[in-house]
Order: structure tokens, then C-alpha cells, then sequence
């Protein structure tokens, strides 16, 4: 058995969703892999995903944004936190050598915490990043406002350019600090459920059912919108997840219910912020996008971009989404005439491969050690 470690952020869903779906490729390779996943995301995430050949180890490795909504970052608590765990780096680093020893770990991936690949290098195992942004490339901009906090940047510069390679995602910001980068294709989960069957478990009647709209949004966000306007849209039916109320006009779910990609798939549109899960996920399944906008995070113009490019979206201003005042949005989304434009996703199986060619994990003696062709 091969022991992989993957560090994943848990900064939002779409690093461990992501995450997942290399998994699952690595897995299908017939190669017998066993994953060490360290992590602070959502236990669920994975048990809802991920069936067996793994351990979860609940591990805050990076700090990404502190927010209390998606909406705005607090960047003065972020630089706070963040700088905190790098006082504790030496350690961090000293006990996950360790943990990798114990464990005979050949690989070190991670999906973008920067410590992860300064563990690899004491480690001495090869190390393979997997990203569309890295933390530099978001903080740069709030050094603006708190110039003090620069040595963060250099810590985690450093750290990214230990690693031996970045498979690099489309919708990418700079990631120049990393020494060797491979494009591959959009990793997107795409629904293996027809829409009829989850339909049926959402008892929904297929008949009768007026068009379904997924509201992709953390109950904390959805705090400051205006409900109360939501039955008035009565041409629709609304999907919410883990709300603490309920509401007219709205089917509200646990956030475990099935397969977030599934009800993506199910409905005939979504309302959410860009990121790159939801984004690649509405382009796997072609379901069209209402997307307002998400401030301080320099990552939504590049896949605002992407959006525009390849999938049916529209803009819902941030004013008329926090009034409630969705429906004309919704209606153009509706009429729109735009068309899909092909975007391959399976980037999970071409990192697979770049993954085992590298190591080498076909072979009889895999190599440990980090090498040239790296």
C-alpha cells in the first residue's frame, strides 16, 4: 500500500471538492493508495464523497480568509491569524515530519496550504501542489492597507517555491513563485443522478413542478437577505440549505442531503458568489448561474471572466440580491440566449496520471525521493 498525505484548505468547499475528485482518479488507477487527508473543511464533505481509503485528520493548516459573510473579508483578522500560525511553523512542520515517517508517506499534495510544502522539503518527499490561486496572490492587495504584515508574504512565497510541481487549474491567478507548473483541464464533479431522480427524492413532482432554483449560499449570508419578497416569486421554487428557518416558497435541505452537484444539476438555475467550486460545477452540468459579487477576494474577477466566457450568467447586483429582488434576474437568466461553449473537465484524471507517472508508483520500488523529473 501506498500512503499519499493531502493538505487541503479549508477555506470554502471548493478545495476539498476538488480535492476529492483527484482522489477518487488517483483511486481508479487500480494502485493500491491509501490517503492521509489533513484538514479543517467539513467532516461531511468527505464522508458524503468519499466511501473508504482514507483517514481524516482534523488539521488547520492555513488560515484563507476570515469572514463572517462571503461578502467581505476582515483583513486585519486574517493577517492576525495568519501570522499567528507561522509562530507556530517549527512545530507544525516538526510533527507532521514525523507523522509522514510514521506513516511512510511517498507523496505530499496539497491543495494550497503553503506550510505543507515546507513539511515535504524536511520531510524530504516529493511534493505536488494543486491550485487556481495561491495565498500570496489574494493577500497582496491588502498589504495596501496593513504593509506591516509583508513578512507574511515572504513566508509563504518560500514555502509555495519548495514545491516540486503545481498542476495548475484553469481560471488561475498568478502563480508565478511556484519553480515548475503543468496546466491541466477544469476539475468539476458532474451529476451521476438523472434529474428525475432527484427529484423524486425531493419530492418533487415532475408534472406539476415549477422551475427550481438552488440557492447556494451559507445560512450566515443569507441572514441579511429580504425573505419576505421570496413568495412573491411564485414562479419559482427555491432551494436552500441549512437554514435555522424555514420560508415560504423555499424547499430547505440539510447541507448533507445529497450530493451538492446533484442538486445542481436538478435545478434550472443557481444563485451563489463565484468560486471555484460552484463555477466549475455549473459548467460541468450546463446549469445556468445568477452571481452577485464577493468583494476583497481578488479571485472572483478571474472567474467572473471565466463565467462570461464559457457558461450562461448573469449579474445579480449585490443591493437587489440583499433585497430579495431576484425575480427579473431570474426571468433574463430564462430568456437568455447564450449558448455553452465547450470546456473539458477532466482535469482529475490528467492529474492522476501526472501523479503516478512522476512517482513512478507503476514500478516494483517507487521512488521516495524528491528528483529531476519533478
Amino acid at each position: 500500500m501506498k500512503n499519499i498525505i493531502f493538505y487541503i484548505s479549508g477555506h470554502g468547499y471548493g478545495h476539498a471538492t476538488r480535492a476529492i475528485e483527484l482522489i477518487k482518479a488517483l483511486k481508479q488507477s487500480g494502485i493500491d493508495l491509501f490517503f492521509h487527508i489533513k484538514t479543517d473543511a467539513p467532516r461531511w464533505i468527505f464522508e458524503l464523497n468519499l466511501k473508504e481509503y482514507y483517514t481524516l485528520h482534523h488539521l488547520k493548516l492555513d488560515v484563507g480568509t476570515v469572514q463572517n459573510t462571503s461578502f467581505r473579508v476582515n483583513k486585519v483578522e486574517t493577517f492576525k491569524q495568519c501570522a499567528a500560525l507561522f509562530t507556530k511553523k517549527d512545530a507544525i512542520i516538526s510533527e507532521e515530519k514525523a507523522f509522514a515517517q510514521k506513516v511512510k508517506a511517498q507523496l505530499i499534495l496539497a491543495d494550497i496550504p503553503p506550510l505543507a510544502f515546507d513539511i515535504a522539503q524536511k520531510a524530504d518527499l516529493p511534493s505536488v501542489a494543486l491550485a487556481n490561486f495561491s495565498w500570496d496572490w489574494i493577500y497582496k492587495d491588502y498589504l495596501d492597507e496593513l504593509p506591516e504584515y509583508s513578512f507574511l508574504l515572504q513566508e509563504i512565497k518560500s514555502a509555495y517555491s519548495k514545491a516540486n510541481l503545481l498542476l495548475r487549474l484553469p481560471f488561475y491567478g498568478d502563480l508565478t513563485v511556484f519553480r515548475k507548473i503543468k496546466d491541466i483541464s477544469l476539475i468539476a464533479r458532474k451529476a451521476s443522478k438523472s434529474r428525475e431522480e432527484v427529484w423524486r427524492l425531493l419530492k418533487i413532482d415532475k408534472k406539476h413542478r415549477r422551475p427550481l432554483v438552488l440557492v447556494a449560499f451559507r445560512p450566515s449570508d443569507l441572514e441579511m437577505v429580504d425573505f419576505q419578497k421570496v413568495p412573491s416569486m411564485g414562479d419559482f421554487l427555491f432551494i436552500t440549505l441549512g437554514l435555522p428557518n424555514i420560508y415560504k416558497n423555499c424547499l430547505n435541505l440539510p447541507p448533507d442531503f445529497v450530493p451538492f452537484y446533484e442538486l445542481v444539476n436538478a435545478c434550472d438555475m443557481v444563485i451563489s458568489k463565484p468560486g471555484y467550486g460552484i463555477v466549475s460545477e455549473i459548467i460541468a452540468n450546463q446549469t445556468p448561474l445568477l452571481y452577485t459579487a464577493r468583494e476583497d477576494f481578488a479571485e472572483y474577477f478571474v472567474l467572473v471572466e471565466g463565467l462570461k466566457k464559457y457558461a450562461v450568467t448573469k449579474h445579480l447586483p449585490q443591493k437587489d440580491f440583499l433585497e430579495g429582488n431576484w425575480g427579473k434576474h431570474l426571468k433574463a437568466i430564462v430568456d437568455s440566449q447564450t449558448v455553452w461553449k465547450p470546456l473539458p473537465i477532466n482535469g482529475a484524471g490528467e492529474a492522476a496520471e501526472i501523479i503516478l507517472s512522476l512517482l513512478n508508483l507503476n514500478n516494483s520500488k517507487p521512488q521516495r525521493r524528491r528528483d529531476a523529473r519533478f
